[in-house]
């Protein structure tokens, strides 16, 4: 065990030394203070869901809660995937990897020596849990790592006796089934894991002990080979930190004006965003609201149906239609309106015609010793009530990313996924 004898593994030793300092600098630290884990986590180099609140209101208020994402990944800050290898769930999972480097990971150090065991320790934590990162799942955990270890071991275990009489069958047996059990337990939705990241691990281990760390490491063509290869992570790292087929990355980098040395809204980007991701309800908002600057009712009309369409449990998606169409119901462009509605919406035109007729009433004030009276759901009507005057929604003012939040409370990673 490398934490009873450190020196005889000490990059081992430091490994796990730096999983429990984080894991006590953000559970343990949010465990005495009143600071979230996810800002812990984040401060420490985690990759965090996060979302954009308003910084005048106290609590603050989430402004758009569709649009959340690894906004700091998606600023390029790469380093935060293989730093995301030193969190870890809780202390169960923490202590899994512990316990698993301790035994897999002093028997490969001491065998290799420090260097190369250091090598493999880097490329694992850049390698394993890309495809992770590359499904959209943001997983943390060391043991991608570990998997690349017991990789490396496996493959050595057929030229090195030494390792051959620690790595028996039984143990490769025991440490594949568990690997399979952890697939099992994935797809039956009890334990979310990062197994494509385990696979990932357990294939580079192999494959470095095999080609690139071997006996005779950097002497030949193979070995060469294999560290060039390196540099082919440039582009699933560009892929990962601009997934520009994520509409709600081309969200973020377009309505962030001056955050990206922009001084106005890409609005070419938010078109983008709704291509790829028509649910993204925020965004036909934004788009109806720059077409009602301009006085283009119907422009705006039909990107608000659009969106509807796209995403019809929209709240506010459904205010805005109200609104707008208790304005045109009365104009010219009535009959238009009406088509584009059966357009999108086909046999539930009606349907929809006849909700957007709804006019909901604001909440009454009832003053001290007044009876309470009953308000009516709603009234239908074809005309607007006077006095009455369309008021686009307040302009959507983004802050600056120090006031961004989770958009939901997580222990590790989007849908929970574990490594």
């Amino acid at each position: 065990m490398s934490l009873l004898r450190p020196w005889s593994a000490p990059i081992t030793t430091l490994s796990q030394m730096a999983m429990v300092g984080v894991f006590v600098g953000t559970f343990g630290v949010a465990e005495v203070t009143d600071r979230p884990l996810w800002e812990l986590r984040r401060q420490f180099g985690s990759v965090e869901q996060l979302s954009w609140v308003t910084v005048n209101e106290q609590p603050p208020r989430v402004i758009e809660p569709s649009l959340s994402g690894p906004f700091d990944l998606w600023d390029g800050e790469w380093w935060r995937i293989p730093l995301s290898s030193f969190h870890h769930a809780d202390i169960l999972h923490l202590m899994m990897n512990i316990s698993f480097v301790s035994y897999f990971g002093s028997l490969l150090e001491r065998r290799w020596g420090a260097f190369r065991y250091f090598v493999l320790i880097v490329g694992a934590c850049l390698v394993t849990a890309l495809p992770e990162y590359l499904a959209g799942r943001y997983a943390v955990g060391y043991s991608g790592v570990g998997c690349a270890i017991f990789g490396a071991l496996w493959a050595l275990r057929h030229s090195d006796p030494m390792i051959a009489t620690r790595m028996t069958n039984e143990v490769v047996v025991w440490v594949l089934s568990f690997l399979a059990g952890m697939v099992l337990l994935t797809v039956l939705e009890v334990v979310p894991v990062a197994n494509g990241a385990h696979a990932a691990g357990v294939a580079y281990g192999f494959l470095a002990a095999s080609v690139g760390l071997g006996p005779q490491p950097w002497r030949g063509s193979k070995q060469v080979t294999f560290a060039l290869a390196h540099l082919g992570l440039i582009y699933p790292y560009q892929w990962v930190t601009h997934p520009t087929w994520n509409g709600k990355y081309e969200w973020y980098r377009a309505d962030l004006p001056g955050k990206h040395g922009r001084r106005d809204t890409d609005w070419a980007g938010l078109e983008r965003a709704v291509a790829r991701d028509p649910a993204l309800a925020g965004v036909w908002r934004r788009l109806a609201d720059r077409a009602l600057e301009r006085d283009q009712l119907l422009e705006a009309w039909r990107l608000l149906v659009q969106g509807l369409a796209a995403s019809p449990g929209d709240a506010e998606l459904w205010k805005d239609c109200r609104m707008l169409w208790r304005r045109l119901c009365v104009s010219p462009d009535a009959e238009v309106a009406r088509t584009y509605v059966k357009d999108h919406f086909k046999e539930e035109a009606e349907n929809v015609l006849r909700e957007l007729r709804r006019i909901i009433p604001p909440p009454v004030l009832i003053s001290p010793g007044r009876p309470v009276e009953p308000t009516p759901q709603f009234v239908e009507a074809d005309t607007p009530p006077e006095p009455f005057s369309w008021e686009p929604p307040p302009e959507r003012v983004w802050p600056p990313r120090r006031d961004s939040q989770p958009s939901s409370p997580t222990r590790d990673a989007v849908e929970g996924t574990t490594l």
